[in-house]
Parts: structure tokens; sequence; C-alpha cells
């Protein structure tokens, strides 16, 4: 009679169990409690274009980037062509009994630099007496034209700055697209460990309700004689360790939706809810060269990198262009004319009855060549460090992505075991149910499994969240993140 009630005690127990173990392992339940309001469903790719809009930190980034565009439009003032007026009143003092005192100068010219380091001005001037008539009035058509040969001249000396601020402006966008994959991998990662905290608060809840649905089973069948008094400890024990969790978890959930939220520049408290599939995403890896190659070509910081030592040689062309001599070449045509009026000195001017024509040569060169020298020296000294940055950019590049394919494929394994071990480990629970309901077990050894199935399950989620982050900060190595969430960078 002893036995059979211990076989019915053991065979209750077992079923009991295998009931809850079987609700945990079901279909997934909502996060939060049903009093809870409702959130917003919010996809991966939906964060991230979401962060590159309203994000503070790549806001300014976007600035930095639109003054050096727009800084690189004004460094061209200098090859825009100018109009130039300028008028004057002068006033003589008395000679004899000279009527006319006095006159208006008037000149208006349109000047031009080119980027090939030619200056050209073309305009007018005209003169009129003021209080009388006896003096005529004047007026005279001219074109000049000027071409530094040395220093300032072609594209080394005249168009460097214009040349420089452009490669400055490409600098600023590829820093640009940098900033903003950085940001995006910290919005990926803050996504998935969003979607983390949820299964593994929404996992501990279950293995809290089990917990409490074998604490009162078990009490029960102690009231019935079932079970000894001692067995009570230990389920209340297992509850109170799935409370703990819950709790840790809560916290976990609730800091990690904190962090998306700032990234996404909500207010703090939203409600979010990450709904990608955690365990959805196929653990594909790129093959090596292909991956060092993509980081070579289109990793924004190297490129940047590149830029930066094209700029230096640029500077450089520049200044030894500076420490050339100045010899500029200029010329200029001059009609002159005269006449009553100044529609007659115009007609005059016009008439071309009296050109004047001038070629000259300008030349300067400085006494000491001490500041030029020393300044010649920096920019070789700039460029040769540019120079040495890019190979260091290079090869920390290179060594990124070779490490992170190391990663991946390691982390690859590593889901695969995670997710082995999560199989073992319920086909574990289930036969030490089973020997629990033959009376080979015991209730603490069944517990412990379900603890250990539980622990499989959290560790497996774990490690595919590495893998997805590790993915993502590969595609930043390679300058496409922003690209493969459908982000435009102008």
């Amino acid at each position: 009679m002893v036995q059979t009630l211990s076989k019915v005690a053991l065979a209750v127990c077992a079923a009991s169990l295998l009931a809850s173990w079987a609700s945990a392992a079901g279909a997934s339940e909502p996060v939060e409690a049903a009093p809870a309001p409702a959130r917003e469903g919010l996809t991966l790719s939906s964060a991230m274009r979401e962060a590159a809009e309203r994000n503070y930190s790549i806001l300014l980034e976007e600035l930095d980037r639109d003054a050096a565009v727009e800084a690189a439009g004004q460094a061209r003032a200098p090859y825009t062509p100018v109009l130039v007026i300028d008028a004057d009143a002068f006033d003589r003092a008395a000679i004899g009994s000279l009527p006319d005192r006095g006159g208006l100068d008037l000149e208006a010219q349109v000047r031009w630099g080119t980027p090939w380091g030619s200056a050209i001005s073309a305009g007018g001037r005209a003169s009129a007496p003021l209080g009388g008539a006896l003096s005529p009035h004047g007026a005279s058509l001219f074109v000049t034209a000027a071409q530094s040969l040395l220093r300032g001249g072609w594209r080394a000396g005249a168009w460097a700055p214009a040349l420089e601020a452009d490669l400055g402006a490409e600098i600023q966008r590829q820093r640009f697209r940098d900033g903003l994959n950085a940001l995006l991998v910290d919005v990926e990662e803050a996504y998935w460990e969003l979607a983390f905290a949820q299964a593994d608060l929404e996992g501990r809840r279950r293995s809290l309700k089990r917990a409490e649905a074998q604490f009162d089973d078990t009490r029960q069948n102690i009231a019935r004689g079932l079970l000894a008094e001692a067995d009570v400890h230990i389920v209340e024990e297992n509850v109170v360790i799935f409370q703990e969790q819950v709790v840790r978890s809560t916290e976990a959930l609730t800091l990690a939706r904190a962090r998306l939220l700032r990234l996404l520049q909500r207010e703090p408290g939203e409600a979010l809810l990450a709904v990608d599939d955690l365990d959805g995403a196929a653990l594909s890896l790129p093959g090596a060269d292909e991956a060092a190659a993509a980081a070579l070509a289109q990793n924004p910081a190297l490129e940047a990198s590149r830029l930066s030592a094209e700029q230096a040689q640029v500077r450089l062309l520049f200044d030894e262009n500076q420490a050339l001599p100045l010899l500029d070449l200029d010329a200029s045509l001059i009609l002159n004319g005269a006449g009553e009026g100044l529609a007659d000195a115009l007609a005059s001017a016009a008439s071309a009855e009296g050109p004047e024509v001038r070629v000259g040569l300008r030349f300067e060169v400085p006494l000491l060549d001490g500041a030029t020298d020393a300044g010649l020296a920096r920019s070789r000294i700039e460029r040769r460090r540019a120079l040495i940055a890019l190979k260091d950019d290079e090869a920390r590049l290179r060594f990124e992505v070779q490490e992170l394919l190391v990663r991946l494929e390691a982390q690859a394994e590593r889901v695969a075991l995670g997710q082995r071990r999560v199989e073992l480990a319920s086909l574990k629970l289930e036969a030490q149910v089973d020997r629990y309901k033959s009376g080979i077990s015991t209730l603490d050894e069944v517990v412990r499994f379900q603890r250990d199935l539980d622990g499989a399950l959290i560790a497996a989620r774990r490690v595919r969240v590495e893998w997805l982050v590790t993915r993502s900060r590969l595609a930043r190595a390679q300058g496409t993140l922003h690209r493969d969430h459908g982000v435009e960078v102008r």
C-alpha cells in the first residue's frame, strides 16, 4: 500500500512538473503584464533611420560637414568676377583767376582672377570739371591683364587654396559617414540588447510562474502526505531565485530601453518594443579577402586619411610655389579721349585714335629665406606624417577586419553549440522527470535541471546578440552599414 501511494505521489508530482515545464517551453508571452500600456513596435531598420535623422551628435557632425562644403565655396571668392566703382571729387587751390577749381572722377571696372594666376580687368574712367566749362571732359577705356609666372602662378600657386578646401569638405563628408556608421553600430547594439532583455524577462517570468506552480503543487502534496515536509524548501528556494532574476531582468530591460531611447533622441520612459526576431538572422560570413578588399576600398575613416595625405601634398606644392621669387607679367591697353561733354569724350576714346599700350615685368625676392625654409620644412613634415598615418590606418583596418572575422566565425560556432546545448538540456530535463517519476531521482535534481535549461536558453541568446553586434561592426569597417539599412548619405 505504501509503495502504491509513493508511486502515485511521484506520478502526480512528475505530471505537474511536466505540465509546468511544457508551458515554459511553449509560445512566448508578452513581456509586460496585461495592465501595461501598449507599446510601439520598432524594427531595426526603422530605428537606424530614426537615429540618423534625430540623434543630436550626428546632427552636429552633419552641420560640420555642411560648414566645410560652404567653406569650399567661399574659397572660390578670388575667382569670382567683381564689379568695382570708384568716384572721387577733388578741389584744386586757386591759381591766378582760373574759374574752374575742381572736378569729379568716376571709374568703373570688372575684375576677375583665374585659377591659373591670371588677373583680368576691363572698364572705363571719366572726369568732369566742376565750377566752370573751360576744362574739357576726359574719358578712357582700358583692358589690363597680368599673369604670375612664378609665385602665385598656375594651379599650384593660384588654385591650391580652393583645392585644399575641396579636399577638406570631402574629408568632412567621410568623417560624417564614419560617425554615422559608428552611431548605427551603437543603435544596433542597443536594439538587440533590448530584444535580448525582452526575451530574457519573458523567460524569467515563465520560469517564475513555473516555480510558483511547482511550489503550490508541492505544498498540496505535502498536505496530502505524499511528500516530505522538507521538500517545500527546495521549490521555495527556486521561487526566490527566479524572483531575484525577474527583478534583475526588469532592471536590464528598463536600462536597455532607455539606452535606445537616448540614441533615438526620444523622451525618457517612452514605450518601445523591439519586434525583429533575435533568432531569425542568418549567420552568413563573407570571405576574408572579400571583406578586407571592401574595407580598404570603402571605409570612410580610411578614405578621410587618404584625402588628408592628398591635402598635405597640395599644401606642400603651394608652399613650394610661395617660396619662389615673384615674377609677374602685365599688359594693358588704354584708349584716351577728351571733349566738350562726356559723350564727346567717350566717343573720342572709343575712336582709338591715341591708344596707350603697356607691357611690363615685376620681380620680387626676399633677402632672407629663413622663414620660408621653415615653412617648407614644416609642410614636408606634415606630408610625411599624413602618409605614415595613412599606412597605419590601412594596417589597423586590415587587422580589425581579420579580428572581426575570427570573432564572427567563433561566435557562429558558439551559436550552433549553444543551440545544441539547449536541445541537450531539454532532453536531460525530460529524462530527469522520467527518473523522478520512477522514483530514481529527487525533486532537487529536477529543479536543478530546469535551471540548467533556462541558463542554456539565455546563453544561446546572448552569443547570438554578440554575433549580430560583431557583424554590425564588420559592416562599419567596410563602410556599408548605413546602406545595409537604407540610410542615404548626401
